[in-house]
């Protein structure tokens, strides 16, 4: 009972709770026990690797929330989870979607994405040529590649 509740919640208190021991005396047998021990560390990856899965499912298909008016129910609306995508990026791209300093100048940098490659304008603007005015390309719209 102790590791299947563990699988399931990810929780020593709750696992302990459901089969009837104390989280000290579980954490005994994790020390006392190798195979015990291995078991309790592949459930509680398993009921992990099911949490990621479930942000995946919140942030790409949302939830169904119930929609009232005037105390009535009249309709459901998806909610997606704009969070769990930007925790899920930062996780999976982390150069990508790393926070930056601050640039001095104006207290905030902004990024911005051409063609999947993240720029940063500050870098951008340190590697423009200042004493050559005309531009590298006949598409002025395009920032210069650093």
């Amino acid at each position: 009972m102790f590791l299947e509740t563990l699988l399931l919640t990810t929780c020593v208190t709750e696992a302990s709770k459901a089969s009837g021991m104390s989280g000290k005396t579980a954490y005994r047998w994790k020390h006392a026990n190798q195979a015990f021990s291995d078991a309790w560390d592949e459930a509680v990856s398993l009921g992990y690797e099911a949490l990621r899965g479930e942000m995946v499912r919140r942030a790409r298909d949302g939830i169904v929330k119930p929609v009232y008016q005037k105390g009535g129910l009249v309709g459901y609306e998806r909610v997606y989870s704009d969070n769990l995508a930007m925790f899920l990026s930062k996780g999976r791209w982390p150069d990508e979607f790393r926070e930056k300093e601050a640039a001095k100048d104006t207290g905030m940098t902004i990024n911005y994405n051409i063609h999947g490659v993240v720029r940063d304008p500050v870098e951008d603007a340190k590697a423009i040529d200042v004493t050559n005015p005309e531009p590298e390309s006949d598409n002025e719209s395009t920032p210069p590649r650093s």
